[in-house]
């Protein structure tokens, strides 16, 4: 302890003749600096890539540690093949471990002894291929978890920290010292859990840290996760898969959007950490639109517990950047480009097919007669569920699935979702439903229809992080007028009333479809025959459901 303590009066004591308060610095400039980056490479490695779960509490056994493989070279490689400008590593997350020697921590290098017998640098190493390569170099940093549920997380790597018993701000600093003194420029810094008010920390601790990095580095940038106050960050930033929120359009702020290509921000050391998201996904729906709305992307890339990037993973990453270049000309073909702000009610194709839909998220007394009606007919069709639904037709909705009819996500308790101006509040409608029909058909909903068929921004966001295409009705039959008079075409999707009344006319409008050559299909295979390449596309956008909050 007495050797760490000489180092630290040393390292203040060298730069405390070069390093004045008064820093200057033109925010302008490193702002447009940062934003000609464009695409940048987030990197979650760290012990939590060596736990179960994805998550280290700084309670582990250093011995975990154990990448075999670990290539910064392949990380980078990898990051320019995509035309990325940089990258972000965790050098310290939740669990308090610090990925380079450090002379103020408890947990660092020097414990991890099946990695080069503790002797190793991991920000050193990183820092050197990158820079080799031309890319620019930012490092994660985690200040104390927000939530008191967390607080046996050993986020500050000194004994007594959870408890308000350390000296929290002068750690980070002499942290931070460390970092920006040691290992040359670094271009970026990059803060979570910036208004923390728990282990020992108040308000007001950040800005007085935030001021410490820029007089050690003026020109470093520092961005403030989720944060949208200059005050408070150089760049506005948002955690897109945490928030489900993006900048608004037409936005002026330079802004950069943190997203993850896996499904979980570590990977996990049982898997080879594979991509969830699609080609598509990446370019059209994130990279495209962000850029033409002042915005970076930052795309979190998570090594696998080899420490190696994953080959489809490494595939994907050269596959976009062959589809996309950061000198490219703006694209803004609304079909392809941007995140689809509209519901699929009608789909144009030569196969005489009819999408059939019924809204089971409240009423399943009929659905046993619904799906013998159907089989009577030849006929498949989709149900819209609901968290009711999968509580209490666990069986019938297996047998469904069997049967070759699909599910349509609904929403947690059939509530408009308009009113809910939180993208997170909107996931939590969603995703349990999601989650819970996975569970027990074992598939993957693709669809959503929102109970009042309303949608707004925030709704659209989380339709595109969920991985879910919104339908509507072209038509909705009810009665038995409705049922003879039913004016129908190919391509329609016919929402038929799930009361008994209304099933009572199911025989009559299928027979109506029969007299018209048309074929009564669940909306997926009417999507598969559609004539616009860009609907058939959908189905092949449909992901793992992600984690948000992991």
């Amino acid at each position: 302890m007495m050797k760490r303590l000489i180092n630290i009066l040393l390292i203040a004591l060298c730069f405390i003749g070069s390093i004045s308060h008064a820093y200057e610095r033109d925010l302008d400039v490193l702002q447009q600096e940062f934003r000609s980056w464009k695409f940048g490479m987030f990197v979650h490695f760290n012990m939590s890539t060596f736990v179960p779960g994805g998550w280290s509490t700084g309670q582990e056994d250093p011995l975990k540690f154990n990448p075999t493989e670990l290539d910064f070279n392949q990380w980078a490689d990898a990051a320019l093949s995509a035309n990325m400008k940089y990258g972000v590593l965790t050098v310290k997350h939740t669990g308090g471990w610090s990925l380079w020697q450090s002379d103020v921590a408890e947990r660092d290098m020097a414990d991890f002894k099946n990695y080069k017998n503790g002797q190793g640098d991991i920000v050193a190493e990183y820092v050197k291929a990158f820079r080799d390569k031309n890319l620019k170099v930012g490092l994660y940093y985690c200040f104390p978890l927000f939530n008191p549920r967390w607080a046996n997380y050993q986020t500050l790597a000194k004994e007594g920290y959870a408890q308000g018993k350390v000296d929290a701000v002068s750690f980070i600093k002499d942290q931070f010292t460390e970092l920006l003194t040691n290992y040359g420029t670094i271009d970026l810094i990059w803060i979570d859990q910036s208004a923390t008010k728990n282990g020992g920390m108040k308000s007001g601790d950040w800005l007085e840290i935030k001021r410490h990095i820029h007089e050690l580095q003026p020109n470093t940038l520092v961005i403030a996760n989720n944060q949208t106050n200059l005050a408070l960050t150089d760049i506005y930033s948002y955690e897109y898969p945490y928030s489900l929120e993006l900048p608004p359009a037409g936005n002026t702020m330079v802004t950069e959007v943190a997203d993850k290509l896996q499904q979980g921000w570590f990977s996990n050391p049982a898997s080879e950490a594979d991509p969830v998201r699609t080609l598509d996904y990446v370019v059209n729906k994130m990279l495209r639109p962000l850029n033409n709305n002042n915005s970076n992307y930052l795309l979190n890339v998570a090594p696998n517990k080899h420490g190696l990037m994953s080959k489809a993973t490494v595939s994907l990453l050269k596959d976009i950047g062959k589809e996309w270049h950061p000198n490219e000309q703006e694209k803004t073909n609304n079909n392809i480009i941007g995140i689809t702000q509209q519901t699929i009610s009608q789909v144009a194709n030569k196969n005489n097919n009819v999408g059939l839909l019924f809204d089971i998220s409240k009423d399943i007394t009929n659905l046993g007669t619904i799906i013998d009606t159907l089989k009577q007919y030849g006929a498949s069709a989709s149900f819209v569920v609901s968290e009711y639904t999968v509580n209490n037709a666990k069986k019938t909705l297996k047998n469904l699935i069997a049967q070759g009819h699909t599910i349509v996500n609904g929403t947690k308790n059939h509530v408009d979702l308009t009113v809910k101006e939180k993208g997170r509040f909107i996931r939590d409608q969603i995703k349990p439903v999601q989650k819970s029909v996975n569970k027990i058909t074992k598939v993957q909903p693709l669809l959503f229809k929102s109970p009042e068929d309303k949608y707004n921004t925030f709704v659209w966001n989380a339709l595109n992080y969920q991985g879910l295409v919104a339908i509507d009705s072209s038509l909705t039959v009810a009665s038995m007028p409705e049922a003879n008079s039913l004016d129908v075409h190919s391509g329609d999707i016919v929402e038929i009333g799930v009361n008994k009344s209304d099933i009572s006319h199911l025989p009559a409008i299928l027979t109506k479809l029969n007299t018209k050559n048309l074929n009564g299909v669940t909306i997926e295979s009417l999507m598969a025959s559609a004539s616009d390449a860009w609907i058939r596309d959908k189905l092949n956008s449909k992901t793992s459901a992600v984690s948000g909050m992991q």
